[in-house]
């Protein structure tokens, strides 16, 4: 009973979210824009997120056979980490303007929060060789 109840307010405050995202944008500007930036990004990030697994039984292999199945789930859980903290402070923090003298970037994309008009072929400027999402993913993934 409480597990329905958990995934009914669940369900309503994701669509509650959604009636308040902004709109897409209505033109998708593709100039600029080269797929084979976009395609190697993309194909070497998918070989860095495969080597996860090796790494996992890589390090299996160096401690008992009954905690090969823990390091498999450590190296996993590490990933999925790793890149929501990415996603939420990484990325600005590597790719937002510079403050603190050049050292690191502000929060101007934290959450992802400026970066909509870039995601998924929205270029915003024409000077932009690959979308945002695929900067997002293939430096997490690195």
């Amino acid at each position: 009973m409480k597990k329905s109840i958990v995934f009914l307010v669940l369900l309503v405050a994701i669509s509650l979210l959604a009636v308040f995202m902004p709109a897409v944008p209505g033109q998708i500007v593709t100039e600029g824009i080269d797929s084979g930036d976009v395609a190697w990004m993309l194909a070497a990030t998918a070989l860095v997120l495969l080597m996860t697994p090796g790494l996992a039984f890589f390090y299996g292999g160096m401690v008992r056979a009954k905690s090969v199945l823990n390091m498999l789930m450590m190296n996993f859980i590490a990933l999925a980490v790793v890149g929501v903290l990415w996603a939420l402070y990484g990325f600005s923090m590597s790719f937002g303007d510079d403050a603190f003298g050049g050292l690191l970037g502000n929060f101007h994309f934290a959450g992802l929060e400026n970066t909509f008009g870039k995601l998924a072929g929205f270029a915003v400027a024409a000077t932009d060789s690959a979308p945002a999402v695929a900067w997002i993913t293939a430096s997490a993934s690195t």
